[in-house]
């Protein structure tokens, strides 16, 4: 309903700090707005991002709220240089 009614992502993506808090001990995340449709997202400080598992699931769960708003939704790790409790994210939807 809620993108049939023409919520876009946005309305939602500033609201992913709170969902961090409330789901994890520590770390945090950073969002960058990159195009009408993009995003870029990155997580510090946080010893989960260093489980293949882990950013796997992060990327389904971000899929999973950003399809709520728009058709599909498309989240790929951009991760260049693997540093400790560091992880890098594009979003994108349609």
């Amino acid at each position: 309903m809620a993108r049939d009614a023409g919520v876009t992502p946005w309305a939602v993506i500033p609201h992913f700090q709170r969902f961090w808090n409330r789901a994890f001990d520590g770390g945090g995340l950073y969002l960058e707005k990159r195009g009408p449709k993009e995003a870029h997202f990155e997580v510090h400080r946080a010893a989960q991002a260093d489980c293949v598992y882990w950013r796997a699931a992060l990327s389904g769960l971000g899929m999973g709220l950003i399809e709520l708003f728009a058709y599909k939704a498309y989240m790929q790790e951009t991760t260049k240089k693997r540093v400790p409790g560091f992880a890098t994210f594009r979003i994108q939807w349609a």
